[in-house]
């Protein structure tokens, strides 16, 4: 009993001075994991040791959450400065997360690469245990248990490719096979194995609220693992930077293409990853009413999440489980508070990353998502305050919907990794490349009526797309103005092969806002009429003083404000100008603009392998670009 407790206690802990230890307790001593995995309440303790790594320092906590996601064409970091291009947040928002050690955001040996490998071999202890003593095939509660660790893994070996490309390859226990370092593997070979596993696992988890497991979205459900499944098959179907064919580790830079999986004569075909997404999705929208569904509202949705404990059975299908007092969402991602209030009792607060300012203009003044995700202001002594133009935050999160505050960084908030409205765009998406124009716009109709709640208008706009081309443009927006914010963009944008492409469009739209200039996308034809709005802001405060009103910001109010009351915005910046003159200044705006990326994010899509986990693992190696070693 004390080798068993002992396995318990240091399953999180390979990579410590534990590991070397556990790895020998396990080999000689398969009683113990005969009576860990044959007992329920044992095997679930060694399934919390596989959540256990998101919520350890150095990994989603305060790393990946931070870090992945930022810059699209929808979000930014917004502390950015061209006077510190070098900065090593900077480095890795603008897509050169620096080689060496001098990034030490990343490049760290406990860091998020080996912390994903920790849950990983976690994951495979449970898997190989259960396998062998669970008795899965008559134990409903064991299956489950088999059923999470395999969704779990997919979970963070999907991660590990979106920031690393090629990574090693492991599916069994280090202490059966003994390699306890290994080189990297092509990808699509874990693709093929996530999505096994996935396409075995749904067969044993639980629906939403199926199970007193599943009652809530911190623990896996059938329909996240359906929806993760569809998630996995559009990266494996997309686009994305490989080595050169043969060349893994020359440092030479591949082209951007499909993954081979999708090649005819390989392992599924042209279009089989479609069709299982597409399959995948319908599974999770053939329960829409009785277990998932979207919400009544957009604003619902993100009010619910900062209640931190979200319910299952409605449009959440996973979130990030972190405990009450860990992790660090709204510290990076909340609208900013300068100063303690009655909403957040800590100064500067919230605030480093939001949307590109040019994103408010991608919605319909009628879409109800654009000012829950758009705020032009902060707070600050206790009331809102507009904000410089380079600044604007997300709305989705804001310390004034929270029930409690907590001291310090952490706010306990559970980051959600999947909404219902993603399995509805993912299956239009699909439903698109297979060539089903009228089940795309089905699907596409629930996502876009919650925002206008508006036959009239939705019917319209839907009746405008007649083609495949215009299809995949409508998802392309739909999915940008759906997901800003919350880690989705980025991956989008990588498998669709659009990174640069979409980068550069959003740069071209805010210089030609900064210049009061209409500019037509080439990517998706929309004109933005940036010459309709005007060249100075007023603002004035409701009657309870604190919440702002703002004329000057959208298309059409080039004018002065009728009525009285209201105030120029004249903030004087440091060097005494105006913030007309500010926002014009060749080399503050627009520099601040071109930093959106310093280095070619089509070839610096990845993140380099950091010297601490090559020094680690010495089979390691760099592609993309980056320094060998």
């Amino acid at each position: 009993m004390k080798k068993l407790i002992y396995i318990l206690a240091c399953a999180g802990l390979l990579a410590t001075s534990c590991g070397e230890d556990l790895l020998d307790t396990r080999s000689s001593s398969s009683s113990d994991s005969a009576t860990m995995f044959s007992n329920e309440t044992y095997a679930e303790a060694a399934i919390m040791n596989i959540y256990r790594q998101f919520g350890v320092d150095k990994s989603y906590r305060n790393r990946w959450l931070v870090y992945y996601g930022v810059n699209t064409d929808t979000e930014w970091y917004v502390g950015a400065s061209p006077d510190k291009p070098t900065d090593t947040k900077t480095l890795i928002y603008t897509y050169n997360p620096s080689y060496d050690d001098a990034n030490s955001q990343l490049n760290e040996s406990n860091g998020q690469f080996a912390l994903a490998y920790t849950a990983i071999e976690n994951a495979n202890l449970a898997i190989a245990g259960l396998r062998k003593y669970g008795n899965v095939e008559s134990n409903a509660g064991m299956r489950y248990l088999l059923g999470e660790a395999l969704v779990l893994r997919a979970l963070f070996y999907h991660d590990l490719i979106k920031a690393w490309g090629d990574v090693p390859a492991r599916f069994q226990p280090i202490g059966e096979t003994g390699d306890v370092v290994k080189p990297k593997s092509d990808r699509d070979v874990i693709y093929q194995q996530i999505i096994g596993d996935l396409e075995e696992a749904v067969n044993y988890v639980y629906w939403p609220n199926e199970s007193g497991k599943t009652g809530l979205t911190t623990r896996v459900n059938k329909a996240f693992a359906y929806g993760l499944l569809a998630r996995v098959c559009l990266s494996a179907a997309g686009y994305s930077q490989r080595p050169d064919e043969g060349q893994i580790g020359t440092g030479n830079v591949g082209q951007n293409r499909r993954s081979k999986l999708t090649e005819s004569g390989q392992v599924w075909g042209d279009n089989a990853l479609y069709k299982t997404a597409l399959d995948a999705c319908k599974e999770v929208i053939a329960k829409e009413n009785a277990c998932v569904g979207l919400e009544g509202s957009f604003e619902e949705i993100w009010r619910d999440m900062m209640k931190r404990e979200v319910a299952a059975g409605g449009e959440t299908l996973f979130v990030i489980p972190f405990a009450d007092n860990r992790g660090q969402w709204m510290n990076n991602y909340a609208v900013k508070h300068y100063t303690a209030d009655k909403y957040c009792g800590k100064a500067n607060a919230g605030g480093t990353i939001g949307p590109v300012p040019t994103f408010f203009y991608e919605f319909d003044k009628n879409d109800r998502r654009r000012d829950i995700s758009c705020v032009p202001y902060r707070w600050n002594s206790g009331k809102q305050e507009l904000e410089n133009i380079q600044k604007w935050y997300s709305g989705k999160y804001r310390y004034e919907w929270m029930n409690e505050v907590i001291s310090g960084n952490d706010c306990g908030i559970k980051p959600i990794v999947m909404r219902y409205a993603d399995v509805l765009l993912m299956a239009a998406e699909a439903a698109n490349e297979l060539n089903d124009l009228d089940y795309a716009k089905v699907q596409l109709r629930k996502v876009r009526y919650r925002a206008f709640k508006s036959d009239n208008a939705v019917d319209t706009y839907l009746a405008s797309i007649g083609s495949k081309d215009a299809m995949f443009k409508a998802i392309y927006r739909e999915r940008m103005l759906e997901f800003n914010c919350e880690q989705v963009r980025k991956q989008d944008l990588i498998r669709w092969g659009l990174l640069k492409a979409s980068l550069d469009d959003t740069k071209a739209k805010m210089k030609a806002m900064l210049d009061h200039m209409s500019y037509t996308s080439e990517l998706t034809g929309k004109t933005y009429e940036f010459d309709l709005i005007g060249s100075k802001v007023y603002y004035k405060y409701d009657a309870d003083g604190e919440t702002i009103q703002l004329h000057g910001l959208d298309v059409g109010e080039a004018g002065d404000p009728e009525g009285t009351g209201w105030t120029l915005f004249t903030s004087k910046k440091t060097d005494g100008t105006t913030e007309e003159e500010y926002i014009k200044s060749g080399t503050t705006a627009t520099a601040r603009i071109d930093m959106i990326y310093q280095y070619d994010p089509d070839v610096h899509m990845f993140w380099p392998m950091f010297k601490q986990s090559i020094t680690t693992n010495g089979q390691l190696v760099n592609d993309y670009g980056y320094p060998m070693q």
